[in-house]
């Protein structure tokens, strides 16, 4: 299954009087997540069919100054209310930064569920006995004890460590931090989870970012043939004294990929911060994708808290930062007030992230030329209030008889999965064949196209966006 996303305009050859137009998530849970006994953070959610559930696994920091994290679990039925199940995994005393996938591409079911994270044995200095590491389990809640030989880094990504399968270059991918403290965006590959790449680094700071900002960590997901990534941009604190700059804020920033190591960036924030003193005012976060039970939404989870990165309210109610000089001994004097910390979910339609929006007769765009392999075509696209219309054209954008603008049965509402038809006609009838989509947008937003199609801009057809490669014409 291929995908047309409109991130860019590189599919199209013609956009008249569109609009890119970005669209914020809905807030579904009216209050955060807190769990129980420490903060959380670094939410995974998954739909997870064979309980027929939500699922949010997160870390649990339960000491700061130790870095002692653990994994914790909750589930959902609707992901509003959240039920705690406790923590499910912790290695030797710290597990940090594991973000859990759900792996679609396993074909061993005691491998179901995979996750990336860091580990060192309790009481090690930060960046001397670190490694990360791969668990895998058949339901989320028993781990193996296999992890410590499958080996992804020697050193503390701290940061989020996200494990995906990447099926254009056939192997498992962990974006993490190439170093300790390095705040950009790194990867390291393997097909089999036990030999792993060098760290390779994938998005650096910017000249369109804000000031001094560094790239706190990413989370990618792939979907329709292309990946989807939140990039965590943080804002630092440019008179932090320290070394580690341990003050600002972080927001999550919309990027792409074709193939998940060359990536695209949006600039554009996902979810913008609310005022203090509400949650996601000092971080908003987004980690965590899953589509729900019905494959209509993305449902998003995202790390929450009131206060900016490396802050803390004491119990008495005193704000403390984590390299003050004297905070073990404030936090072991006073206790620190984890109620400021908490994990919220949004939920947005499948694809409609981003897409195109026409408000004028005359709006519309023509694609550059694909070949449609088998079966129909779908379109994710919004009219209530309009109309879209379709056009089939062959490569040069002559319109093919009786798949012209004329012939094309109108469309208003609202549908993830569209197929068009022409007065009897459809899209079948064309498989195997070079053709070009036209539409006409009066006041409607398309947001991706998906359907069993490679491009063939060039002289031959290619695999994908992604891997771009020629194939032969009988395919």
């Amino acid at each position: 299954m291929a995908g047309l996303y409109f991130f860019d305009d590189f599919a199209l050859d013609t956009r008249v009087q569109l609009e890119r137009t970005y669209v914020e998530p809905k807030r579904v849970t009216p209050e955060p997540y807190q769990g129980t006994g420490g903060f959380v953070g670094d939410p995974s959610i998954h739909w997870c069919p064979e309980i027929g559930c939500y699922r949010l696994w997160h870390s649990i920091i339960s000491d700061t100054r130790a870095h002692h994290h653990v994994q914790g679990l909750a589930q959902s039925a609707d992901c509003v209310t959240w039920q705690n199940t406790g923590h499910v995994y912790e290695c030797q005393g710290r597990w940090h930064g594991a973000m859990v996938c759900r792996d679609e591409h396993e074909t061993d079911p005691e491998k179901l569920y995979k996750a990336a994270g860091c580990t060192s044995p309790a009481g090690a200095a930060p960046n001397r006995e670190d490694r990360g590491i791969v668990i895998t389990s058949p339901d989320g809640m028993n781990w193996d004890t296999a992890g410590l030989s499958r080996c992804w880094a020697r050193h503390r990504s701290d940061t989020n460590n996200c494990l995906l399968y990447n099926p254009v270059r056939d192997c498992y991918q962990v974006i993490h931090r190439g170093a300790f403290i390095d705040r950009r965006i790194s990867s390291t590959c393997s097909e089999d989870l036990v030999e792993w790449s060098e760290p390779e680094l994938l998005i650096h700071p910017d000249p369109l970012d804000p000031p001094c900002c560094q790239l706190y960590g990413m989370s990618a997901f792939h979907r329709d043939g292309v990946f989807i990534g939140f990039l965590l941009i943080y804002e630092t604190d440019m008179l932090d004294p320290t070394g580690g700059t341990m003050g600002g804020r972080l927001i999550t920033e919309l990027v792409y990929s074709y193939d998940g190591l060359h990536w695209n960036r949006t600039h554009h924030r996902i979810i913008p911060y609310p005022q203090y003193p509400q949650f996601g005012a000092g971080c908003m976060a987004i980690q965590g994708l899953t589509e729900d039970k019905s494959g209509e939404k993305w449902m998003l989870a995202v790390s929450a808290p009131r206060l900016e990165h490396g802050t803390a309210f004491t119990k008495k109610g005193d704000i403390i930062h984590y390299d003050d000089p004297g905070f073990a001994e404030r936090v072991a004097a006073d206790g620190i007030d984890t109620r400021n910390h908490g994990i919220l979910v949004y939920e947005i339609r499948r694809m409609g992230l981003v897409g195109l929006q026409g408000n004028l007769r005359s709006s519309g765009l023509r694609t550059k030329p694909i070949r449609l392999n088998k079966g129909p075509l779908r379109f994710n696209l919004s009219a209530p209030c309009g109309r879209v219309t379709f056009q089939i054209s062959d490569r040069t954008s002559r319109p093919l008889p009786g798949f012209a603008f004329e012939d094309s049965i109108p469309f208003t509402g609202d549908a993830l999965s569209h197929v068009p038809t022409w007065n009897g006609r459809c899209l079948e009838e064309l498989e195997g064949q070079r053709i070009r989509i036209q539409m006409k947008l009066h006041m409607a937003i398309i947001y991706g196209i998906t359907g069993d199609f490679n491009p063939y801009h060039g002289l031959n057809p290619q695999r994908s966006y992604g891997e771009p490669a020629c194939l032969r014409e009988n395919g």
